[in-house]
């Protein structure tokens, strides 16, 4: 791994130097991806607890340099640490949505899918078919929103063939004529949509209460 991202050593008299770089971001993510899980996933406890105070020293580093890009550490379901972009919407949501679903979530929002808009796609459309049950509730929350909404799943090629001009219901010319990178930016801002109707889920729940308890009838 080192010698494949950079990181190569000479050693001079028993002092060990790096005489390799770092090429891009994703280099250093991915370098720190490994150092993370294998400090919380492989190393012993007992070893850890050996080492701790050096342990510690590594992670704080690490977290300091995420923190200079933007970037965060997240842990999936299987308890494999990921570095994801920091993002207030990903982070509510992903507390309020079951565990799988989070996991599709900061996936989609991790370092190695930019420019990957088939895997962006793939986690796209769990997010999508785990709001169709809801499509009736969002509706009547916020028919503006849900408009929107609707316009973007049924239009940006992930329900529907939207690039096959043979289908004149289904094709979209203006989304079938764009680059890859301007689809992905359409997946991106569809990928927030789908935030904020979780958000928007969780509004009507606490709106529900707040009415409940302006009602002056009401016996608490």
């Amino acid at each position: 791994m080192r010698e494949t991202f950079g990181y190569t050593y000479e050693c001079n008299r028993n002092v060990y130097k790096i005489t390799g770089h770092i090429n891009s971001n994703n280099d250093f993510f991915l370098y720190c991806e490994m150092i993370l899980n294998i400090v919380n996933n492989v190393i012993p406890k007992e070893e850890y607890q050996y080492r701790e105070e050096t342990m510690k020293q590594i992670l704080d580093i690490i977290c300091y340099d995420l923190e200079a890009l933007n970037c965060k550490i997240c842990t999936k379901n299987n308890g494999k640490l990921i570095i994801v972009q920091k993002d207030a919407s990903v982070t509510e949501v992903v507390d309020i949505v079951e565990p799988s679903l989070a996991d599709s979530i900061l996936e989609y929002n991790h370092y190695v899918l930019r420019g990957n808009i088939e895997e962006k796609k793939a986690n796209l459309l769990k997010i999508i078919n785990s709001l169709e049950p809801k499509l009736p509730e969002l509706k009547r929350i916020n028919g503006g929103l849900f408009s929107d909404y609707s316009y973007l799943i049924n239009n940006m090629n992930l329900r529907h063939n939207n690039c096959d001009s043979n289908d004149e219901k289904k094709y979209n010319e203006k989304f079938s004529k764009l680059s890859d990178s301007e689809k992905e930016e359409w997946y991106d801002e569809t990928f927030q949509m789908c935030l904020l109707m979780f958000l928007l889920l969780k509004y009507q729940d606490r709106k529900d209460k707040i009415n409940a308890m302006k009602r002056k009838d009401d016996v608490l």
